[in-house]
């Protein structure tokens, strides 16, 4: 038996693990959606601080890096949802010493467990995107783009042109459940 939270359909798990912890300082996180790697140097807002995000596992697919830090309280560590055998378990962990809260059933979830399932529909929605958009003709560039520099110039542009298309698809896709990026 599957659970449906939003337009999701999750069949055995759903793992949200929230980063509430101190960042060791200028270590570089691969930030998804834009493509970059940025030096990330924050606390967290288990101290009060910072962009922080959630690593979410539905069934098998992962999404890492989900941003988070708006939805999900400083003290929780983690919620685990799991299917044994047609039966569904909703267990939310904390980073302090109290003992787990078990949720007797998914209506109980609070609502920043579907807005983080909403963000990673969002994060589909960037994918497909920019998928779709950063599909350059290398061939026909190369035609018009003689020179090394003016090659990589059209193809940056495609790239930085695909992520501002994508960007506006997750947005938009966000907006419309009333939740910021």
């Amino acid at each position: 038996m599957s659970i449906t939270i939003n337009n999701t359909t999750v069949n055995s798990r759903l793992t949200i693990i929230f980063d509430a912890d101190i960042q060791p300082e200028n270590n570089v996180y691969y930030r998804g959606g834009t493509g970059d790697y940025q030096m990330i140097n924050d606390a967290g807002p288990a101290s009060g601080t910072g962009n922080t995000e959630s690593d979410v596992y539905i069934d098998n697919k992962v999404y890492y890096n989900i941003r988070s830090h708006t939805e999900i309280p400083s003290d929780v560590h983690a919620l685990q949802c799991r299917n044994k055998n047609g039966t569904w378990s909703f267990e939310l962990e904390y980073t302090n010493n109290d003992p787990n809260y078990v949720y007797d059933s998914q209506s109980d979830l609070p609502q920043w467990v579907t807005n983080v399932v909403i963000r990673c529909e969002a994060q589909d929605k960037w994918d497909t995107k920019f998928k779709a958009e950063n599909n350059p003709d290398y061939d026909a560039i190369a035609t018009t783009h003689t020179t090394d520099d003016t090659y990589k110039a059209e193809i940056k542009r495609i790239h930085d042109a695909a992520v501002i298309k994508a960007d506006a698809d997750r947005d938009a896709y966000l907006s419309g459940h009333s939740i910021t990026y």
